[in-house]
This record gives structure tokens, sequence and C-alpha cells, in this order.
């Protein structure tokens, strides 16, 4: 991970962004079945269909590169990078789209889930969500000053 080689020493780098084994692709705000390659996947012409897009061009498209925690964690296992992991990111959003109507009007399906966790008080349950399976990646890398001694 180049991004990882550039950070300078006793410095850090948070990846935040979609979580491929979870089947939802939330730039464009559609729900995916497929899988491809061990992650979920939308094909263009399905995921362009999406409501309220603004942005939902053929670049974008072309840019996500459908990671997974699981292909993540393997990659910074593998290269020995030190990382801390935000258990808690998707119970986050959660309460962010309470208070934040954009994010509540892109994601109207999982709004209307909040809501009704939230009035029956079992918005808290979100924590117990399998961090590695939840929809959103939030990882901190860590560089390291080396060993002088």
């Amino acid at each position: 991970m180049k991004l990882h080689n550039d950070l300078q020493s006793n410095c850090g780098m948070r990846i935040l962004c979609p979580n491929y084994d979870f089947p939802y692709e939330p730039h464009f705000s559609r729900f995916i079945f497929r899988r491809k390659n061990g992650a979920f996947f939308g094909t263009y012409k399905n995921l362009t269909k999406a409501e309220n897009i603004d942005i939902g061009t053929l670049e974008l498209y072309e840019s996500l590169n459908f990671i997974s925690y699981k292909k993540l964690l393997s990659y910074l296992v593998a290269n020995n990078i030190r990382y801390e992991t935000n258990k808690i990111v998707f119970y986050e959003i959660i309460l962010r789209s309470l208070n934040d109507p954009m994010l509540a009007n892109r994601h109207k399906m999982l709004y209307r889930l909040v809501i009704l966790l939230n009035t029956f008080k079992l918005i808290k349950l979100i924590k117990l969500f399998p961090f590695r399976f939840a929809p959103v990646i939030d990882i901190k890398l860590i560089k390291e000053l080396p060993d002088i001694l």
C-alpha cells in the first residue's frame, strides 16, 4: 500500500470506506447481491438506476475498488502494518443519520430502520453488529519509529 510507505514515522492514516463484504453500495444507495472475487459488486447498469444520484457517472463506478475488510486485513497482516480498527463506526454512522437530513435522505431504507430502532430504544444493538461485516471500514494505519537500539 503505497500510502503507508509515504507516511512519516509515528504518523497515522485513516481509511474510511465501504466494506464490500456487506451487500450494499453506498455511493449509489443500492443493495448488491452478486459476488466477484470474494466480494459483492454491482454492475454499472444496475447501480446507476439508484435514486437521488447527482454524481452517478461512469467515472465514479470505475473508481470503485470493491475492497472488503477481509482483503484489507489480509494485506495489512501480510505486510506487517500496524493498525487500529474503529469497531463501532457503523453505530456512529447510524447515530449521525438521526441528525443529518442529507445522509437520511440518501439512505432512506437505512434511515427507516434507524427510526424504528430508535423508537423502541434498541439503537444500541447496532454496536453488537460484527464490525468485520458492517457496511463500512474504519481503520487507522500507524507507522512507528524504527528501532534504533
